[in-house]
């Protein structure tokens, strides 16, 4: 795969602050809800949810979830921006230090959220990710070949 496609979905991914997380609810269907994340050093997702949300719920059922990131542009047509939809497995983070304070960098509110409000700390390993960059050009990446381009 052309280096160009990697670039694209670094850019996509490390400059973009939210996404949709999907997970699978109780009845076997789709739930969305708009989150923010941060990528750790080899580019898997953090994210951190209340241990009451419908997502943490469906979570500790069935952890196979999808992040969709569309591209953070100007572009006025939906359809013309990039996206990548990660695919992973999340699992709660016990050793949460370093991931804590990577978070928070980003997002300070997170601070309080997880020491006050009982948030707890989600690692999505990616298994593979869709990447559209338009009309035409849409490629599957598997995590090895994420994991050998990926640049922070």
């Amino acid at each position: 795969m052309e280096k160009s496609v990697f670039n694209e979905v670094n850019n996509i991914i490390n400059n973009s602050m939210h996404g949709v997380l999907s997970t699978i609810n109780s009845d076997n269907y789709p739930f969305g809800s708009v989150i923010p994340y941060v990528l750790d050093r080899s580019g898997q997702i953090i994210i951190l949810i209340s241990h009451i949300a419908e997502h943490a719920k469906n979570i500790s059922n069935n952890n196979h979830v999808s992040v969709t990131i569309i591209e953070n542009t100007d572009k006025d047509d939906i359809q013309k921006k990039g996206r990548v939809t990660f695919i992973g497995n999340a699992d709660k983070i016990d050793d949460t230090e370093d991931v804590n304070r990577m978070y928070t960098e980003i997002f300070p509110k997170g601070k309080m959220y997880f020491e006050k409000l009982n948030f707890h700390y989600y690692r999505i390993e990616l298994y593979k990710m869709r990447y559209i960059g338009g009309f035409g050009k849409a490629y599957w990446i598997n995590r090895d070949e994420f994991k050998e381009n990926y640049d922070l």
